[in-house]
């Protein structure tokens, strides 16, 4: 890939490199560990593609990855490293393309997910707690951004395997025999299910005072209409 030039670079803000010194934003970091490395490698703007146009795109690209940790981020470097599109392989991918890298190796965390909240705290989100599908519908939603309602039976199937998994790891622990692996599959599974679940419990939570509230109004009225 040809050199890039006229790009603008983003150096990195050393943290504690003096009493005037900038802390680095999320944007800058982005910059710094994958948009200037891949520019400084040769990727550039493709044909007819102003500078202004692509600057608001790495722009957005930064702010849509800024999730992603330092090893996250050096990791989809590397990735995109080989990946870049036209004839000499040096023009930016597009930002569907690196998103879609960057969930395969971090997925977006829940609490980004605007959809995934609101479909656990809704009542959807019970109904999931009940059938014991928490973590499966989650990892679901979290994969394929959308509710899991279309495969209820694979849903539930898998949750089941990871029911027998879960007693099987439980009774190897039981008698001192479970392997790290093991007992590093258990340790994730259950905090998502305890993630999850704390959305369950607020959606309730949140249903249960709307109810509330309701209630309360409709006795106010009711009292206002008989006095």
């Amino acid at each position: 890939m040809r050199p890039v030039p006229g790009m603008e670079r983003t150096a990195p803000v050393e943290s504690g490199a003096g009493l005037n010194a900038r802390p680095e934003s999320k944007r800058g970091r982005v910059r710094r560990l994958l948009v200037t490395p891949l520019q400084e490698a040769g990727f550039r703007r493709a044909r007819g593609v102003t500078v202004e146009k692509q600057e608001a795109e790495l722009a957005s690209l930064c702010d849509h990855l800024a999730y992603l940790s330092d090893d996250g981020l050096r990791a989809l470097r590397d990735l995109l490293l080989p990946k870049g599109q036209g004839k000499d392989h040096d023009i930016w991918p597009s930002k569907a393309m690196v998103i879609g890298h960057a969930e395969a190796i971090e997925p977006r965390p829940i609490e980004e997910l605007e959809g995934l909240l609101r479909w656990f705290r809704s009542r959807a989100g019970p109904q999931a707690r009940a059938e014991g599908t928490l973590v499966e519908s989650y990892r679901y939603f979290q994969r394929y951004k959308v509710p899991p309602s279309r495969v209820g039976l694979m849903i539930r199937r898998e949750a089941e395997a990871n029911r027998d998994k879960l007693r099987l790891v439980e009774d190897r622990m039981a008698r001192e025999v479970a392997s790290p692996s093991e007992l590093g599959w258990r340790r994730v599974y259950l905090a998502e299910r305890d993630r999850v679940s704390r959305l369950v419990d607020e959606g309730e939570a949140a249903r249960a005072a709307t109810e509330q509230d309701e209630t309360e109004q409709a006795t106010a009225e009711q009292k206002e209409s008989e006095a």
